[in-house]
């Protein structure tokens, strides 16, 4: 006949780890749901558009905005770049910032896609 004590030990130990596993089970695919977000938020294209117009020079009407999938995001209307008529937008700069002062704790990577400069504003994509 098994020793009572053993019997009892051991009774108590299985339903410790149901309990445990019932309580963890649930967090554990809240966890893995939550990984899976993230992997697809992370997968997410956005379109930004920014637009830049010099001021007139000596006035304070130069302008910056920008949009993020075609809804207003920043807007700036008072902004003097130049004092004379001959400076010009010569070229297009693209920077990523990580921000802080700190740099990155671990890889990241961006993609950068159908770049397009235009005079004219055109809009998000449409086709997805």
């Amino acid at each position: 006949m098994p020793n009572v004590g053993t019997v009892l030990k051991e009774e108590i130990a299985r339903l410790s780890r149901k309990e445990i596993r019932s309580q963890v089970d649930p967090t554990r695919k809240a966890t893995a749901q939550h990984r899976r977000e993230i992997w697809l938020l992370k997968r997410q294209l956005a379109t930004l558009e920014q637009q830049v117009k010099l001021n007139q020079p000596e006035r304070n009407d130069g302008l910056l905005r920008a949009w993020v999938d075609g809804r207003l995001a920043f807007e700036k209307t008072d902004i003097r770049f130049r004092t004379v008529a001959t400076l010009k937008i010569e070229q297009v700069w693209m920077n990523v910032y990580h921000g802080g002062t700190k740099p990155s704790p671990y890889d990241q990577h961006l993609f950068i896609d159908n770049v397009v400069i235009a005079r004219k504003y055109i809009g998000p994509r449409r086709d997805g």
